[in-house]
């Protein structure tokens, strides 16, 4: 909880920040159109080694929040999220069983618009810092099952990469709706006991969060 507390002040003070700096310097302002919230509804699941967790199904999970974005030049925006989101998948042990993990998380993104048949679509990538929260008693239940007497030492934070692609959903006179597909996986072992080499490019023993899916945004004017 105190880090969570922690990430949510430091969310806050940014944008404090950011509106306080922009009185003194116009042409940064923030203006409305650039803020929304959004729904991302998404397939997520473990990636690893069949040694570690057997059954790698995908799990439909959820995630809500909010985002605030700056244009830095013509086609290119800088994108800042905040949200809840609900990541893991199943495992299959003595009986097949659910790890549903919870995390804030806060995405820092590139945004790349371009036009196609006169719409506006965009294009984002980059990273995210997400910390673990109310996910203890999932822990507990999975390390029950497994055989391994280090399976609850799962890292209380993940950076995944995030790739996602948004088309508009309504007029360009309103513009203010737009579905995206979302991707993100982490190339780090979200579990401290199994260290992933897969930056190196050789074996990987680390377990990793992988999610696809679809976000949905509104965009206020």
């Amino acid at each position: 909880m105190h880090q969570l507390s922690l990430i949510l002040l430091l969310s806050l003070s940014i944008t404090c920040q950011a509106q306080s700096y922009c009185k003194y310097k116009p042409k940064y302002k923030i203006n409305p159109d650039n803020y929304g919230v959004f729904l991302i509804v998404h397939g997520t699941s473990f990636s690893a080694p069949t040694a570690i967790m057997p059954t790698n199904r995908t799990k439909l999970n959820t995630g809500f929040g909010f985002y605030l974005y700056k244009r830095l030049l013509r086609n290119e925006y800088l994108k800042i999220e905040t949200s809840f989101i609900q990541k893991g998948g199943y495992y299959s042990f003595n009986s097949l069983e659910l790890l549903r993990l919870n995390y804030i998380e806060i995405p820092i993104l590139w945004s790349h618009i371009f036009l196609r048949r006169k719409k506006t679509f965009h294009f984002e990538c980059g990273f995210a810092y997400s910390q673990l929260i109310f996910s203890s008693r999932q822990i507990e239940l999975y390390a029950e099952q497994s055989p391994d007497l280090n399976a609850k030492n799962f890292k209380d934070y993940d950076i995944p990469i995030i790739l996602a692609l948004f088309a508009p959903l309504n007029s360009k006179r309103k513009d203010n709706l737009e579905v995206g597909l979302r991707y993100s996986y982490s190339p780090f072992s979200i579990h401290k006991s199994y260290r992933t080499e897969s930056m190196a490019m050789f074996k990987d023993d680390g377990i990793h969060h992988m999610t696809y899916g679809i976000q949905l945004v509104y965009k206020f004017k």
